[in-house]
């Protein structure tokens, strides 16, 4: 399917976060014309060895004559929408600010996605836009979720990336715009930020020291990156999909705590779980999805075991050591 991209004009927005890099080094190997939205203050750290180098444009995305001007210079055959806020992954609780939580995610994850579907309506409306959302919008819901039940998110950045699903299907419907969004699991892997648990357990435990966690009886769907990059790849180039939510989820669920003591024996075994440190607090017990309906549509597939992509993770952790 990379194949399909070959010279094709990409823009990715986000494309120098997590997701973004890995994704903007297969669409450098398929041989696309990849243009990077990014905002003024982000790092490049994570593409500096990318070749060839995509071209960058930066982007204010709470300003929509910026988001127009970028689409209107890459005049994208296809655009990946992967930008968004997900510092507020947690509900608010009592006494919690609602403005980092509820105002600024609404305004990156929402509002963001509705200047970028605008500018690729008006500017490029043939481009097929394939954007990422999460299983976090199932919420509270019953799990494995699949796509046609309703959402129950437990956090602002649930509840936002929700309402720009929403807000994409809405205007396939009213525009025909092609919009396809991925609801992904829990992703993985190399380069990750270390606010996140594995990163952050993984980095502790090559660093010998202790790691507090809840108890971790709750059961999440981890997926590594590298399948995530397949299914991006595939949606972009599979025919009949525009206006779709797919699940994008390895169809398992595993343990946190599981999850954690096979990272410590993979990294060494002596690292210190100190379980039940941390309240779980609102978050869902279980957070699962149900990846039938990309299979059956695309033929897609997770083909890294956990325990694969937990090595490979550990060994970039390892090669990229603070010194």
């Amino acid at each position: 399917m990379a194949l399909m991209l070959r010279d094709a004009s990409v823009l990715v927005t986000g494309g120098t976060g997590f997701l973004g890099s890995h994704l903007t080094r297969r669409l450098a190997a398929a041989g696309c014309r990849t243009t990077l939205a990014v905002r003024a203050q982000s790092s490049i750290d994570r593409i500096v060895d990318v070749g060839p180098a995509p071209h960058l444009v930066h982007v204010d995305f709470s300003a929509q004559d910026s988001v127009d001007a970028c689409v209107r210079a890459a005049r994208p055959d296809v655009v990946f929408h992967l930008a968004g806020l997900t510092s507020a992954r947690r509900a608010i609780g009592p006494g919690g600010s609602t403005d980092l939580g509820l105002v600024r995610s609404f305004e990156v994850n929402l509002m963001g996605a509705l200047r970028l579907f605008q500018a690729v309506a008006s500017q490029a409306p043939a481009a097929r836009v394939v954007r990422t959302g999460t299983v976090a919008e199932y919420g509270i819901g019953p799990a494995p979720s699949r796509e046609e039940q309703r959402g129950e998110p437990a956090s602002p950045y649930g509840a936002s990336q929700l309402a720009a699903t929403e807000l994409g299907e809405t205007l396939f419907r009213q525009l025909g715009l092609p919009v396809t969004t991925l609801r992904l699991a829990l992703t993985y892997g190399p380069a990750q930020s270390e606010t996140f648990f594995i990163p952050a357990l993984i980095r502790a435990c090559l660093n010998g020291q202790p790691f507090e966690m809840t108890q971790g009886d709750q059961t999440r769907d981890y997926l590594f990156v590298d399948d995530v990059i397949d299914a991006l790849v595939e949606a972009a180039v599979a025919p009949g999909i525009a206006g779709l939510v797919l699940n994008v989820g390895s169809g398992y669920e595993y343990r946190i705590a599981d999850v954690a003591a096979l990272i410590v024996s993979l990294t060494g075994g002596t690292a210190e779980l100190r379980m039940g440190r941390l309240p779980a607090g609102t978050d869902p017990v279980r957070l699962a999805c149900d990846p039938a309906r990309i299979h059956r549509l695309l033929g897609w597939e997770a083909r890294t075991p956990l325990a694969a992509g937990l090595e490979q993770t550990i060994a970039w952790y390892r090669d990229n050591r603070p010194l």
